[in-house]
């Protein structure tokens, strides 16, 4: 099976939390779950029950001066909601995403790659993040995130050749923004590449992060192989 659906959601300023309501989501083998805290270094997540860290990526600020982390777990939960806390952020307003897909592995996943501290410099941005080889009828994922120090306006996204936005989410904030994108495509075999998307916001400039993510599909199970049938039986009939 393939995608089945996704939600975004930016916190309350300065909660430190953030609250991803999401529908569509009944029949789901896996559901991956992203935090993107800007304006800081704070790595630690509280996430909901039945998920845990998968991997991270991260970026220091760079040339553009702005810190921001992009975080992901890996769970099986289906609920009608999901909160995310960052512990010791002390006000920071986080994004969180949630994405669900059917007839995927339901243990976790083991082939994924990232890479930060991507040196954006101005508008537009490409987020180029290493790719995998995907097994016969995986499952891609692609997350990018811009520090977008001097964001005042929205980021807007192209997806990697090939790939399909699914979700995109903004922090505008001058001194602590952010910009991510979380697009998807099924059903992959072989080496990927560089997976590379573009970030847009006119007139600003940002550094960056990402990862790509491969969601694996149960094995084939081998034929089974029925015995060709042998000579029918015959009935002797013995005369009395």
């Amino acid at each position: 099976m393939t995608y089945l659906a996704s939600a975004s959601a930016v916190g309350t300023t300065g909660s430190d939390t953030v609250t991803v309501s999401v529908s569509g989501f009944s029949g789901a083998s896996t559901v991956i779950l992203g935090v993107v805290i800007p304006g800081g270094s704070v790595e630690t997540i509280t996430w909901p029950s039945g998920f845990t860290l998968l991997t991270s990526a991260n970026n220091t600020g760079g040339g553009r001066g702005n810190q921001a982390n992009l975080l992901i777990a890996f769970g099986t939960t289906v609920t009608g909601s999901y909160i995310m806390t960052v512990q010791g952020a002390n006000g920071t307003t986080p994004i969180g995403f949630a994405v669900a897909h059917s007839g995927r592995v339901s243990t976790t996943p083991t082939n994924f790659t990232s890479t930060a501290n991507i040196n954006g410099g101005n508008s537009p941005i490409s987020l180029a993040v290493p790719g995998l080889t995907a097994a016969s009828g995986d499952d891609i994922l692609w997350l990018g995130a811009v520090n977008a120090c001097a964001a005042a306006t929205a980021w807007t996204w192209t997806a990697p050749s090939g790939y399909t936005s699914r979700q995109t989410a903004n922090v505008p904030n001058s001194t602590a923004g952010v910009g991510v994108n979380l697009s998807t495509r099924d059903n992959q075999n072989g080496a990927t590449g560089t997976l590379t998307g573009v970030a847009t916001n006119s007139g600003q400039n940002a550094d960056g992060m990402g990862i790509v993510l491969a969601l694996s599909a149960p094995a084939i199970p081998p034929p089974v192989v029925v015995p060709p049938p042998g000579p029918m039986p015959r009935q002797l009939y013995v005369m009395p």
